[in-house]
């Protein structure tokens, strides 16, 4: 059942962004607006007229090494301290959860998930065969006497979302994230750390990455796609050298190697100093959509629903009133032109998620914003 309508919600999503008049709170998109274009273009050029036909050669499936020393200096602003050796470049963070999955999982294994999970991690995990297990989840992160239960039942793989979770928006704690790193190393188990919307923060202080206190135990993830342009595919795994050279040998065999061009573009990006200038821009205005979002919605709260505003991210979680089921909702939203993601979709059996909504709040302009929570308290009034 899930499966169907997570099927059928990514149909009607991506069958909406050729119609007109919609207004979609759907997808986790970042605004076209937030693209750097002119940036991109004179970058390109840069990199073509420095390098020349090496950028359009084949190239070594971990990515090219001066790109990976920038990453190496790069990722000591998230507080990690490592080498280029540890790094690999992947297309898309999305590509290095499948690399890890045809790496790692078996057939059976438990693969340990928050609750919900990511949407669109489920359907990696279990075309491997891996049996998906929850882990019970609270306000800062998960529940660690549960997880530490689990753990204790024999071999599997964690994955987790720390910072602004997708879909609750929640941040895993300092705390949590401590006792996280013991337990991996306790029971000398993998946990894949996604970490997409690191940059995205809106208020509170930075974490410190689980990876820190468990370098040897986690493969990190980081990209591109939400602070430059999904569009170039760029993203990036860091672990030991150990995982690193197999990933990159599973890497090779489904893509050979990501493009060296855009490679080139996300090096110069960071290098140049341009990520660090552009950064606040592109804060600035999903903020402002963030607090739009919540503001019109905050009436809401009055009639039982729940709201959770993240730190930073993309989406705003809601919890609905209890007669309410987030599938519903999306169906009668949808006859108005309006596209929210149900709860239903995040979680391994439906019925646990029946009470949700997933919004995304950052590619919609503020005006938009407005008139679809209008449309949205209308609906549930």
């Amino acid at each position: 059942m899930s499966k169907n309508l997570a099927d059928k919600v990514l149909t009607d999503i991506l069958n909406a962004t050729a119609l007109p008049n919609v207004i979609s709170f759907a997808g986790g998109l970042p605004a076209p607006e937030s693209f750097p274009v002119n940036i991109v273009k004179n970058l390109a050029v840069e990199a073509l007229d420095t390098k020349g036909a090496n950028l359009l050669q084949y190239s070594r499936a971990a990515g090219l090494d001066s790109f990976r020393q920038t990453l190496a200096e790069y990722v000591k602003s998230k507080q990690i301290s490592t080498t280029a050796s540890n790094i690999g470049v992947t297309t898309g963070s999305q590509s290095a959860a499948y690399i890890i999955a045809k790496q790692f999982i078996k057939p059976n294994m438990r693969v340990l998930v928050e609750s919900p999970t990511y949407l669109a991690i489920l359907p990696i995990f279990s075309s491997f065969g891996a049996e998906i297990i929850e882990i019970k989840t609270e306000n800062d992160g998960i529940n660690i006497e549960h997880y530490e239960e689990l753990l204790k039942q024999g071999e599997s793989v964690t994955y987790i979302m720390p910072n602004f979770h997708n879909p609750t928006g929640i941040t895993t704690s300092q705390d949590k994230r401590t006792k996280i790193a013991e337990l991996i190393k306790k029971y000398n188990t993998l946990l894949i750390e996604d970490d997409p919307y690191n940059e995205l923060r809106y208020s509170g202080q930075p974490l410190q990455p689980i990876y820190c206190d468990a370098p040897e135990n986690v493969i990190y993830l980081g990209t591109f796609s939400k602070i430059l342009s999904p569009g170039l595919r760029v993203g990036y795994f860091i672990s030991t050298t150990e995982i690193v050279s197999k990933l990159a040998s599973t890497a090779q065999m489904i893509q050979l190697h990501t493009s060296n061009l855009t490679q080139a573009i996300a090096e110069l990006y960071v290098a140049k100093g341009l990520l660090t200038e552009h950064l606040p821009k592109i804060i600035n205005l999903y903020q402002k959509r963030l607090d739009t979002m919540v503001k019109e919605l905050a009436p809401l709260t009055q009639q039982g629903f729940e709201i959770n505003k993240p730190q930073g991210g993309m989406f705003l979680w809601v919890k609905l009133e209890k007669d309410i089921t987030g599938e519903a909702l999306y169906e009668k939203l949808k006859q108005k032109g309006v596209y929210i993601v149900p709860g239903e979709v995040f979680f391994p059996n439906p019925q646990d998620g029946k009470g949700f909504i997933r919004l995304n709040f950052t590619n919609v302009a503020e005006d938009k914003i407005v008139e679809g929570c209008k449309i949205i308290r209308e609906s549930l009034g």
